[in-house]
């Protein structure tokens, strides 16, 4: 596609296409560079008037587009030389302008023998104003437009209230009528003002209110002619042989309209419209349709009731269409629906999109009866974003089971977690099946078995992180079925290293044949977070990665264990330190002597081993020493004294309490936080309480603190006698010291 030159640069041209946009206030000449233009497309310009001299060059168009421009004026030969145009469109034009109706009929009569599509959609057009009667500008277009070989019509969004199937009598060849989008209340076959000498708007909505079927039974169908041309011979025989489509979607019909007739003469009825096989009565106000409304539609095949807040589907609904095909009923939020509602011969699709069904009897939609789908042939269902959650296992059974026979199954975001027994069992002719946007995380080995002739299968967007390749292959290799897996939370580990090699493999964008299908830029990784986001076409994992891996994961654990392992000995050398001591002692003695047998205990050379602290030497030297070796003649072993240098302090504490014949632990506060004095209580206890070689006295100090205390001094305190030093917080008489030492003197010396 290339742009033009000069003037012309907001024109696109293509062969004998030109598109022009970007404001412009004229047609610029493109023949003028030799091209001979069939289609032009003037749209989103600024034009403001439509004569025969803006279109002087391009006589020989086929296709003529000026939608939403600012065209005020059409004049009456405007097209007249348009020897060639098929299709017309003045749609979305500026409605702060209006347009003379009388001189755009006249302009669109020119080209009454090629004319086939006029589009008029959006367009103001200039009322009229009779002698009589007055009519707006679009009702006296399409009663007076002449066109014997126009097919197609469309007259959206133009503003009517009511209309009248006999405004468009002069197109013996329509076939399609479109009235979207127009606020239609009334929709009646036939007027007599459409006949009339003047140009009347018709009767007022006043006049048209709806009306009983003059005694007919309840189940007649009413006639379609309005309630004061009935009369009139003219309307009780018209009808349209050639409309086949007619669109009334998005206005305010609040009934289905009347499509017989009915003569006067015989009292029987006759379809208007005989060959049509296309309505829409889609984003309408109607509320409870009734079987009887649908007669006269006998070759109908396809009808919309899309976004209509239908409350009740009556049983056999559509039974008085006879060729019925297919129905539109999504975003239609029926409240109750009968037994049979859909029981028909012929029809083959049906639509239930989003109409808010809960399939069971918690929600105010409750009413869904499981029998609706009885006496039904259908091929073709929609049932997807209504609500099966809650449903209970023999309410979805007995719904879907007589719909065992379609072939294409749409069930999207109704909250399935896995598929109904009901479709495994016995849905054996399916070709297309969609479950999209559901919460399903397994793919039964047996769910497709019986679907021999399946070819399209949609599971995107549900739950499945680790999909069976298992199942998959079967399906893509054996029966050759297209798999849509798109937006699934894969997990991209070595257990998908399977189903990646798969994917990989039957890509179908590649090889083109049945496969994985969608958008393979949503096949991505959701775990581990490293990947997330991670195309499975760009992801690489092979079986040595993953061999790596497990042996990474092993060396880990081991590394990790190898770890706790050490902090827990570590902890337990801590806590059993003193005793790690001892030991070590005892098997470097043991070790040293070997075959040499020990003495059972060596010659006593102290009366007692003095046990103290640095911070109490002041006691034990200065009270302790003389009170007990000059008064009492006993052989004190004291570190400070007798200690051999240059031997280590446990061999020094265990040899030197070995030759001692009694132990005098000095218990302080500060003892407690000494950790050789720790060592030295250890010993006593080893020597005292578990060899019973050597008696333990304690000498309490001070009050001890309870936090320093722990198992072995307290089951020291309770298992050896103890004295207390009589200054315990203030001073003490002389006597009683006396008597302290003289008690302590005797209990050391006892076993001198």
């Amino acid at each position: 596609m290339s742009a033009s030159g000069n003037n012309h640069s907001a024109c696109y041209c293509y062969q004998d296409r030109a598109s022009c946009c970007g404001g412009l206030t004229s047609i610029p000449d493109l023949t003028a560079e030799g091209r001979n233009v069939r289609f032009l497309n003037f749209t989103s310009n600024n034009l403001t008037r439509l004569d025969r001299e803006v279109l002087r060059n391009y006589t020989n168009l086929r296709w003529l587009i000026l939608n939403g421009n600012n065209i005020s004026d059409v004049t009456p030969d405007a097209l007249q030389d348009m020897t060639s145009l098929e299709h017309f469109e003045l749609a979305h034009n500026n409605i702060s302008q209006t347009v003379d109706a009388a001189n755009f009929t006249k302009a669109v009569n020119s080209l009454n023998e090629t004319l086939r599509v006029l589009v008029v959609n959006y367009t103001q057009f200039f009322p009229l104003s009779l002698s009589k009667a007055n009519t707006s500008g679009i009702t006296y277009i399409i009663r007076n437009i002449r066109l014997p070989y126009l097919t197609q019509l469309f007259v959206d969004g133009c503003g009517k209230r009511i209309f009248y199937l006999s405004d468009v009598k002069e197109l013996p060849s329509l076939c399609k009528l479109s009235l979207k989008s127009n606020r239609l209340e009334k929709f009646f076959c036939c007027s007599k003002e459409s006949f009339g000498d003047f140009l009347h708007e018709g009767e007022s909505l006043a006049e048209l209110e709806d009306f009983d079927t003059e005694g007919l039974p309840y189940n007649s169908p009413p006639t379609c002619v309005s309630p004061g041309s009935r009369e009139d011979r003219r309307c009780q025989n018209f009808h349209l042989s050639n409309l086949k489509l007619l669109d009334l979607a998005n206005n305010s019909q609040i009934y289905v309209p009347r499509f017989c007739n009915r003569n006067s003469t015989s009292g029987n009825f006759f379809e208007v419209l005989p060959n049509i096989t296309h309505l829409s009565l889609s984003i309408n106000a109607i509320v409870d349709p009734k079987r009887h409304q649908f007669k006269c539609l006998t070759n109908l095949r396809s009808l919309a009731l899309t976004g209509n807040p239908l409350k009740h589907i009556e049983a056999f609904l559509l039974k008085e269409m006879e060729h019925l095909h297919d129905v539109d009923l999504r975003f239609t939020n029926v409240m109750q629906a009968d037994p049979l509602a859909f029981s028909h011969p012929t029809l083959k699709e049906l639509t239930i999109e989003s109409s808010n069904w809960f399939v069971d009897q918690h929600h105010e939609a409750c009413c869904i009866s499981p029998a609706i789908f009885n006496g039904t042939n259908l091929e073709v269902v929609v049932l997807s974003y209504n609500n099966f959650r809650f449903a209970k296992h023999t309410t979805v059974t007995e719904l879907l089971y007589p719909l065992r026979n379609v072939k294409k199954l749409m069930m999207e975001g109704v909250g399935l977690q896995a598929i109904p027994s009901v479709i495994v069992d016995t849905f054996s002719k399916l070709t297309f099946l969609g479950f999209k946007s559901n919460t399903m995380s397994e793919m039964p080995a047996h769910a497709f078995q019986k679907m021999k002739n399946l070819e399209y299968l949609d599971l995107s967007d549900n739950d499945l992180a680790n999909p069976d390749v298992e199942v998959i292959r079967h399906l893509v290799e054996t029966q050759n079925v297209s798999i849509n897996l798109e937006s699934n939370p894969f997990s991209c580990t070595c257990d998908m290293l399977q189903f990646l090699n798969f994917y990989k493999a039957h890509n179908i964008s590649t090889n083109g044949t049945g496969g994985f299908v969608g958008d393979h830029h949503h096949y991505q990784c959701f775990a581990p977070r490293s990947l997330y986001n991670t195309r499975l076409a760009d992801l690489q994992i092979t079986i040595h990665t993953c061999l790596l891996t497990v042996v990474q994961e092993i060396l880990i654990y081991f590394v990790c264990f190898f770890f706790i392992f050490c902090l827990l000995a570590y902890a337990l050398l801590y806590k059993y330190r003193w005793q790690v001591r001892y030991w070590m002692y005892m098997l470097h003695e043991r070790l040293a002597r070997r075959n040499v047998e020990p003495p059972s205990r060596p010659g006593a050379r102290f009366t007692a081993f003095v046990s103290y602290c640095k911070e109490d030497s002041n006691f034990v030297l200065t009270k302790a020493l003389p009170a007990l070796e000059r008064n009492h003649q006993l052989a004190l072993c004291i570190h400070e004294r007798d200690f051999i240098p240059g031997t280590y302090i446990s061999q020094n504490v265990v040899e030197r309490m070995a030759e001692s014949c009694h132990v005098l632990l000095v218990l302080s506060n500060n003892f407690l936080k000494n950790d050789w004095c720790r060592f030295e209580l250890f010993v006593a206890q080893q020597y005292g309480q578990i060899h019973r070689r050597i008696p333990v006295t304690v000498l309490h100090l001070e009050p001890l603190r309870v936090e320093l205390m722990d198992a072995h001094v307290i089951a020291l305190l309770q298992s050896v006698p103890g004295v207390e030093w009589p200054g315990w917080g203030s001073e003490c008489s002389a006597r009683a010291v006396e008597r302290f030492w003289s008690r302590l003197g005797r209990i050391l010396g006892s076993r001198r």
